[in-house]
Formats: structure tokens, sequence, C-alpha cells
């Protein structure tokens, strides 16, 4: 796919997905879901993150309710330098590990990557930064980890009807501002390609999805490994075609087995 921003299209940040997708379209909301529980969402959005602003140039704001942003920094600096998280501390010893880090370092400097850690974002606070930043920075793509950590309407009841309204008005924020929204969802159930096909069978987060994509790493992969294979399933497509990829990842090492 070409590297240049389409009117209505940028690429996903992944060559594999925009095979199928041809790449997001600007006003569309995309829920990314896992039933695994250990690490894959997060690293696949900063994936994400990393390969629009570095390979392409693209805007970013990724709004991280679940770390802060020393550690989203951390973490990043660690998967482009392919180090591991410790190494960070005392990386001078090492004049090769230095230099690694070094020159990651000044690769990322001058991304146009705009993170925001507030803890419990509320939508309202969130469309309103999102907003600033669009006007601002030209922001196309917004990320959300997790949506399930945002504060919504008080007064929606149980905890499905506030997802219910969130959901609404990000979709409604995406269209309005005409950005590309992504949603990390923690899928609890299992979700096969029929149901999710199927509207009538698909609840909370993806019911209301434009994309939805299920991501699921290749589990024989140790950690401190820093190149992580996965399969990402297209299963919900309101503008074109379903289907799945593989992919490479890029995470920051673990020093544990």
């Amino acid at each position: 796919m070409s590297k240049e921003i389409t009117e209505n299209m940028i690429p996903t940040g992944l060559p594999p997905l925009d095979e199928i997708m041809k790449g997001w379209h600007l006003s569309d909301l995309i829920v990314i879901s896992s039933r695994w529980r250990r690490g894959g969402r997060t690293i696949l959005a900063m994936t994400i993150a990393r390969n629009l602003t570095i390979d392409y140039r693209i805007p970013v704001a990724y709004f991280s309710l679940k770390m802060s942003n020393v550690l989203f920094c951390n973490r990043l600096l660690a998967m482009e330098s392919g180090c591991a998280l410790s190494e960070l501390n005392n990386y001078k010893e090492d004049q090769e590990l230095a230099k690694r880090i070094d020159a990651a370092a000044d690769k990322l400097i001058d991304i146009p990557l705009y993170v925001d850690d507030t803890p419990d974002l509320s939508i309202f606070d969130f469309k309103s930064k999102l907003k600033e930043l669009v006007e601002k920075h030209g922001i196309k793509l917004a990320i959300i980890d997790f949506v399930q950590l945002m504060r919504g309407h008080e007064d929606a009841g149980g905890w499905d009807q506030a997802l219910e309204k969130i959901i609404e008005e990000l979709k409604d924020a995406a269209s309005e501002l005409g950005v590309a929204i992504i949603v990390l969802d923690k899928m609890s159930r299992a979700v096969f390609k029929d149901d999710v096909r199927d509207a009538k069978k698909v609840t909370g987060a993806e019911k209301y999805a434009d994309v939805l994509l299920v991501y699921h790493p290749d589990e024989s992969k140790r950690w401190k490994d820093i190149e992580w294979g996965a399969k990402i399933y297209v299963m919900k497509n309101n503008r074109g075609k379903f289907g799945d990829c593989d992919v490479k990842i890029k995470k920051w090492r673990i020093d544990y087995d």
C-alpha cells in the first residue's frame, strides 16, 4: 500500500492486514479483542502506533488508561532497541547496548505520537482532548487502551448499558472528527466467525464496531523473544472483506522465562 494518506483512509501499519482491509477508514470505530489474557492487545496497539508514526509519519493519539506515560515510553524504547525493560536502567555500562538504545531514542524523539495517561478518563474528557489534538496536530488515529477503564454516563445503569453509551459516543466522535478510533476490548467470551457475522449474536463493544479484529499471538513463544508471531482475524468489516493474516509483532523483552 502507498505510504501516502488518501482522502478517507490511512494504512493499518501492518502490511499483511492492509491486504485484507486496504487500511483504516477515517471515521470508523475499530474494536480489537482477544481471548488471550497476557499482553497481546497492548503490544499490538503499540506496534500499530509505532509503525504509523515512524514508517508513515501519520499523527496518532494513544490514550493509555492502564499505564503511565513514562512506562509507555520505556516500553516503546525497549521495543525499538530490542532490549529488556530492566536493561534501560544500566545500559551505559554496555557500549553496544548503549548504541542501540541511543539510536532508538533518536528515532523516537520527534515522531508524531501523542500519549495521554489520564486515569479513569471520562468519555467527555476523551472527546475534548481528541478534538484539541486533531485541531493542533492533525491526528488521524486514536487508540484507547482499554475501553473498560473509561468512565461513562453515571446514570446509564449497569456496566453493559454504560459501555453501550460509551461506544455510541466514540462512533459519533470518529465520524465528527474524521479520525479512525481503535478500542482495545477485554473479551471474556468465546467468539466465532459465524457468530460475529450475525449481528443478533454479538454483544458488547463488538456489536457497535465498524470493524472487529480478534488477535491471537503465538503462545509457544517465550516472553524473552523480541519478535512475536500472531494471527489477526478480521471477523467484522462493514466496508469490505473478511479474512485472516499472519503478522510479526515487535515487543519488549522480559528477563524471565
